[in-house]
């Protein structure tokens, strides 16, 4: 969640000086600011299109739809994981005893592995990891009242962890989207001046007679 805010607060500050005039001829008809282009989209994917060409921004909506399903994964994982995590919280303490919510991963793991405090605590001494027992004063303490329900809790944990692994993937295909938006937006400002730009030459066929126009738009 911490990176969600930073994200949040980098966006507000890219918002912020994106409304101030990054270039002299901005505001002109014919010329788009290629800076001002590569902001909005690392905002919101397909700004920096829509700024450019509202007409034809296509691009754009597909970067921006994009963004909106990454969005709804990430925010529909974190929910569901939320959900599982309160759920496996709740079949530990009504089936083992232990109230999860006060202790760490390692502790997890270990109530997961074995079938009580006491087997994990023989365990560790039949392999000499003396650093490893746990008093039992130090308020763990589990026992599960058989195994099929220790394995049906170590099952909730690993569901758990695969979707906490796929948050990170999800925050770096926004990132991707955003620069490939941004850079796609800022080429299509730098030529969206010289598509409006055009050349006349005038060359007369005879001295005193008509005149031939030649015009190239770039």
């Amino acid at each position: 969640m911490k990176l969600i805010h930073k994200i949040a607060f980098v966006s507000i500050f890219v918002i912020t000086i994106s409304t101030v005039d990054i270039a002299v001829a901005q505001d002109q008809d014919f010329e788009k600011s290629p800076a001002g282009a590569l902001l909005r989209s690392m905002v919101l994917p397909g700004w920096g299109q829509y700024y450019v060409d509202q007409t034809n921004w296509s691009r754009g909506k597909i970067h921006l739809l994009t963004d909106v399903a990454l969005i709804g994964t990430y925010l529909g994982i974190q929910v569901n994981t939320h959900q599982l995590e309160s759920n496996r919280n709740s079949f530990a303490l009504s089936h083992a005893g232990i109230d999860l919510r006060q202790h760490n991963r390692n502790i997890r793991i270990y109530v997961g592995d074995f079938d009580s405090l006491d087997d994990f605590n023989d365990f560790q001494e039949r392999t000499r990891n003396w650093n490893l027992i746990i008093d039992a004063s130090e308020g763990i303490h589990w026992s599960w009242n058989n195994e099929s329900l220790r394995n049906e809790f170590t099952s909730l944990n690993s569901r758990i962890d695969q979707q906490k692994q796929q948050l990170p993937a999800l925050l770096t295909l926004m990132l991707v989207n955003r620069v490939i938006a941004g850079i796609h937006a800022y080429t299509q400002a730098m030529n969206y001046g010289f598509s409006n730009i055009s050349l006349t030459v005038t060359q007369p066929l005879y001295p005193s007679s008509f005149q031939a126009n030649l015009r190239v738009t770039f």
